[in-house]
């Protein structure tokens, strides 16, 4: 392997050196063209060009490419052709039989490619897809289809004209018009990507997302989910962030139709719901307080819609502190059981519950007292309740023998 040092762009106080590798490197001093032929890589600050040939004309700084060319980005997208034409230090030519994998794995192809500057690229009679498929000849599960796509990594922007949306191979919709953010691209407002499935009980179902951006530490996502058997169910999800902590509250609800134990339909509608959350907020150094719970408007939707596949569900509001050898612990718990024999009158409330441990410093020898402290008190509309308080405390000694027994 040879490899060669030089500038990009001759004369130019800003110029980028250049480092060349390859099997066979040729210069002409003359016409300053560098020549190189097999396993070709260039490598200019974080952007690397691979190909089996390529020419280098220093003067008009223009670079032809042939044959197996990879092109890396330094955000970790890499492009494909089997020609190109590269002007001003690789930002911008003529890209032939263009392909491309972003960081995020989806893919674009297209017959040309035209490189503009060093954030922008457009290209002929392009598809992009983000889905994964076995075979190289196989149609991903949805692609969009384009006269024109421009990809605008300063604005982070994918924009479409004249594009076709294809589930399988086939052409769902027409739309003159459409973006969507780049991979890794800064929060912003907007659909979210889609989902499809089928269900059994559910029928054909579709997830469409739109996400809200409502500040740089606040966001919330509102999802609509089309069933064709249940209708429509609204889910939203709200995150915080705070000086002194975090929290996120998700919801979920719909309207059905009724139907009886056998799962025929009968007149009328049913609300149907959940909603979930959880918190953690710093009081000081030492205490700490938050929550975090789950509740179900009845047995089966959580499963249904998959929200979860749980069969007891748990919530607490909890204040909890702790310092070296100390802690202490005061909640509320609330359950709520979710199998067919689950009588929601025998569900528990434990308020309060409390814990306090605390282990004095070792002092001479090892010597170390300690105290732990328990209570709760269990309530129910129907059963017994139940109240317990624990003591335990004592003073440790340890003994070492000679013989080596503690």
């Amino acid at each position: 392997m040879l490899t060669v040092g030089t500038a990009f762009a001759a004369g130019s106080e800003s110029a980028v050196p250049v480092m060349f590798a390859a099997e066979a490197l040729h210069y002409d001093q003359e016409n300053a063209l560098v020549t190189a032929d097999g396993r070709v890589e260039v490598m200019q600050g974080e952007r690397l060009l691979i190909a089996d040939q390529l020419q280098y004309d220093q003067l008009n700084n223009v670079v032809m490419a042939r044959g197996n060319i990879s092109i890396v980005e330094p955000d970790g997208s890499v492009y494909f052709a089997q020609e190109i034409e590269l002007q001003d230090n690789l930002k911008s030519g003529v890209i032939k039989h263009f392909q491309a994998r972003l960081s995020d794995n989806s893919k674009f192809a297209a017959q040309e490619a035209r490189r503009v500057t060093e954030h922008i690229v457009k290209l002929k009679k392009a598809v992009y897809s983000p889905c994964k498929t076995c075979h190289a000849d196989d149609e991903p599960l949805w692609q969009f289809k384009a006269d024109a796509i421009k990809i605008d990594t300063e604005r982070q922007k994918v924009s479409y004209r004249n594009a076709f949306f294809e589930v399988m191979g086939v052409p769902v919709f027409y739309t003159p018009y459409l973006s969507h953010a780049t991979p890794n691209a800064d929060r912003k407002s907007g659909l979210l990507r889609g989902r499809y499935r089928a269900s059994n009980n559910l029928g054909a179902i579709i997830t469409v997302p739109y996400y809200f951006n409502i500040a740089p530490n606040k966001d919330f996502t509102l999802t609509t989910i089309f069933t064709g058997q249940e209708g429509a169910v609204l889910s939203g999800k709200y995150r915080h962030l705070l000086p002194s902590g975090q929290y996120e509250i998700f919801s979920s609800m719909t309207y059905p139709q009724r139907r009886d134990s056998d799962g025929n339909r009968v007149p009328g509608h049913k609300f149907r719901g959940h909603i979930e959350g959880n918190g953690l907020f710093a009081l000081n150094d030492i205490w700490q307080w938050g929550f975090d719970g789950k509740r179900s408007s009845d047995d089966t939707y959580l499963r249904l819609y998959r929200f979860g596949y749980e069969d007891l569900l748990t919530s607490r509001v909890f204040l909890q502190g702790q310092q070296e050898r100390s802690y202490a612990l005061l909640e509320a718990v609330t359950f709520q059981g979710l199998m067919a024999e689950d009588d929601p009158d025998t569900n528990q409330l434990v308020l309060p519950y409390f814990e306090m441990i605390y282990h004095s410093k070792p002092r001479v020898g090892g010597k170390q007292w300690f105290l732990d402290i328990g209570s709760a008190a269990l309530t129910r509309d129907e059963g017994a309740d139940t109240t317990r308080f624990s003591l335990n405390s004592g003073w440790i000694l340890p003994i070492t023998t000679e013989g080596g027994h503690l």
